[in-house]
C-alpha cells in the first residue's frame, strides 16, 4: 500500500511529467519519427482506442473519420488531451484507466494504438491480451515503442545502468523491453514488423508495425 508521502510523490512525478509533456509536439520533429507515424497511424479507420494517449501528439497523424477514445492514467495529462482532441476535430472522450483494464466491450474496437506507452506499462502481456480482447476480428493493432538494444551490447548495458533513475523520472518508462518479441508471440493472424534507430540515446532502439487479429 502506498505511503501518503509515497502517493504525494507520485502525483507530484506525474504532474510534472504531463507539464514536461505539454510544452511541445514530440511527434513533430525531425528525427524520423513523423514519417514513422504517418506510414502506420493514417490508415486507421473506424472507431479507435489509444493507449497512453498523454497530451495528444498523435492526433496530426489519424484520419479524421475516426471515433476517437484515449486512455490515459495519468490525469495530470487531461486537459491538455482534450484540448488537443478538440483542436484536432475529435470528440475528447478520455477515459481514466490502464493499459492492463482497458474500459470498453469485447471485440468493440477497428483499431488500437499505442505509441511510446508499453515501456511504461506494468504488465506488457497483459496489455495485450487485452488489446486483443477489444479489438474487433480482423481489426489493427498500430504501435511504435522504444525497446531494447541487442543483448551485450555496450547500449544494453548503459540502459540497464541508468534505467532506476530513467524510471523514476518518466512515469514508469523502461529502457529495457523486448516489446517486439511480445507483439509477435501474443497471438495475432498476422504482424508486420519494423526495428530502426530514432536519434534519442539510450531510447535509440525502435520497433513499429501493425499487428492483425
Amino acid at each position: 500500500m502506498s505511503t501518503p508521502n509515497g502517493a504525494a510523490r507520485s502525483g507530484l512525478r506525474q504532474r510534472w511529467f504531463a507539464w514536461f509533456y505539454s510544452r511541445g509536439d514530440f511527434a513533430d520533429d525531425d528525427s524520423g519519427l513523423a514519417a514513422i507515424k504517418r506510414k502506420y497511424l493514417s490508415d486507421l479507420h473506424g472507431a479507435l482506442l489509444e493507449i497512453g494517449a498523454g497530451t495528444g501528439g498523435n492526433f496530426p497523424y489519424f484520419a479524421p473519420d475516426v471515433r476517437w477514445i484515449g486512455v490515459e492514467p495519468n490525469v495530470f495529462m487531461h486537459r491538455h488531451l482534450r484540448r488537443a482532441a478538440e483542436k484536432h476535430g475529435y470528440a475528447p472522450d478520455v477515459r481514466s484507466a490502464r493499459g492492463e483494464r482497458l474500459p470498453v466491450d469485447d471485440a468493440s474496437m477497428d483499431a488500437v494504438v499505442a505509441s511510446h506507452v508499453l515501456c511504461s506499462v506494468d504488465d506488457q502481456t497483459q496489455v495485450i491480451s487485452e488489446v486483443m480482447r477489444v479489438l474487433k476480428p480482423g481489426g489493427k493493432f498500430a504501435f511504435v515503442e522504444h525497446v531494447a538494444a541487442p543483448e551485450d551490447s555496450r547500449l544494453r548495458f548503459i540502459q540497464r545502468l541508468i534505467e532506476p533513475p530513467w524510471r523514476f523520472a518518466g512515469d514508469g518508462c523502461r529502457l529495457s523491453r523486448d516489446t517486439g518479441s511480445i507483439i509477435e508471440c501474443a497471438g495475432f493472424s498476422q504482424v508486420e514488423i519494423e526495428r530502426f534507430n530514432l536519434p534519442y540515446f539510450v531510447a535509440a532502439p525502435h520497433v513499429a508495425g501493425i499487428a492483425i487479429k
